[in-house]
């Protein structure tokens, strides 16, 4: 082994500015400690050393520590990784180990150099999760361009959050309905009572029709009196993002994760872009579905349109040409003269209670269309007989429409 430590070496070892100490390999004792170690640690010499090195870990750590005091290399110098070290104050701090044997004051000891490496690692850890977040994001923008339905995009998004973005759940659910028509991905939220699920960043992003983060569950005094249930499941940080087509929030995206402050302003600002991207691809959705709606459906009493019509006609007719089939045209008489008496409007809503009327008094199998400006086309496949048609129209059609 190396020997003693000569004074020229004790003054060094004060001097030097990064924390370094001495242990008695047999007790694990602190027998010196310098300057730089009292300054970081938050302890005075005299408190140093009366404690020996599983003082500075905190209780996880230990099992890891006493396998590398077993496995060392009781001759060369060891460079043993980073740790997790807690100072005086209770704050928890990264520090790169390396270490060689000596004999100190006749004993055999380890003389150890203590790195503080907490801003390294926090760089290198906020670098990794911002790599996993925009992953989610290039992942949910490249299912946008694929994906035509709202909810195997929903489910999609929840999955590349927890897969790409490392999130511990996530859950998308429409704005206007509870918890249970969420889609959900990874831990999902606890059943929680009525009262909290209120006070949840979901339900608050809704009323507040902005994003609602919570960095650290524990100390929300709304959530408080639930910290032990989500803390079982290692829920600690949540934040919640409306996804709004135009003024209208049509559903609220909701991550949690394992670790509190994860929600910094840099994510946040990916996750606020995410959000977005969702609800334009939500806004393309409801164009598209509007497209769709209005070529087969009529936009001012909401029934099938002349081309509906006219396809489930001949799927009717194909279907069983045999089968005894009723197709009435019904038009309305002097309505263009109702119009310029009473106006458009008038017109219009005329229409619309001929519309309703006719589908109220339909049978379950027939099909009620508007076909042109002032008429109205329906079938009825199921008739037992011919004259069924005309009993149909007059006894229940016409007597529907001969109500004031």
């Amino acid at each position: 082994m190396p020997e003693s430590i000569d004074t020229s070496f004790d003054e060094l070892f004060q001097a030097h500015p990064i924390p370094m100490w001495v242990y008695d390999l047999a007790t694990l004792a602190f027998r010196a400690v310098n300057t730089a170690a009292l300054q970081h640690y938050g302890y005075t010499e005299p408190e140093f050393l009366s404690m020996d090195i599983t003082a500075l870990r905190p209780p996880e750590e230990l099992p890891r520590l006493m396998c590398n005091l077993r496995n060392a290399p009781p001759h060369a110098l060891e460079r043993s990784g980073v740790w997790r070290h807690r100072k005086k104050s209770g704050e928890l701090i990264d520090v790169e180990i390396s270490s060689h044997p000596l004999q100190y004051q006749g004993c055999a000891c380890r003389f150890v150099l203590a790195h503080d490496v907490t801003d390294r690692i926090a760089v290198q850890k906020k670098l990794a999760r911002m790599n996993r977040v925009y992953a989610v994001l290039s992942g949910i923008n490249a299912a946008i361009v694929r994906i035509r339905d709202r909810d195997a995009l929903f489910r999609e998004a929840c999955r590349l959050a927890t897969i790409e973005g490392g999130f511990l759940g996530a859950s998308i659910g429409l704005a206007d309905v509870d918890d249970t028509q969420a889609v959900h991905a990874g831990v999902s939220l606890p059943q929680l009572p009525p009262g909290f699920r209120a006070l949840w960043p979901d339900r608050r992003a809704v009323h507040a029709r902005a994003p609602i983060v919570v960095n650290d569950i524990a100390s929300d005094p709304a959530l408080a009196p639930l910290a032990a249930q989500l803390d079982a499941l290692a829920i600690r940080s949540s934040a919640a993002f409306p996804l709004m087509v135009g003024n209208r929030m049509v559903a609220v995206l909701t991550l949690l994760a394992d670790a509190p402050d994860v929600f910094d302003d840099d994510e946040l600002k990916v996750l606020n872009e995410l959000a977005g991207d969702l609800a334009f691809a939500l806004l393309f959705f409801d164009r598209e579905e509007q497209l769709s709606y209005l070529a087969y459906y009529d936009a001012m009493t909401g029934l099938p349109n002349r081309q509906l019509f006219q396809d489930r006609l001949a799927q009717l007719i194909n279907h069983d040409g045999k089968a005894q089939l009723a197709l009435i045209l019904i038009n309305l008489d002097r309505f263009a003269q109702l119009n310029d008496a009473l106006g458009r409007h008038n017109g219009d809503a005329l229409l619309v209670q001929v519309a309703r009327r006719l589908e109220a008094c339909m049978p379950a199998s027939g099909n009620v269309a508007r076909v042109g400006a002032d008429t109205f086309g329906l079938t009825y496949p199921s008739l037992e007989r011919g004259e069924s048609a005309d009993e149909l129209l007059r006894q229940v059609i016409f007597r529907a429409l001969d109500q004031p």
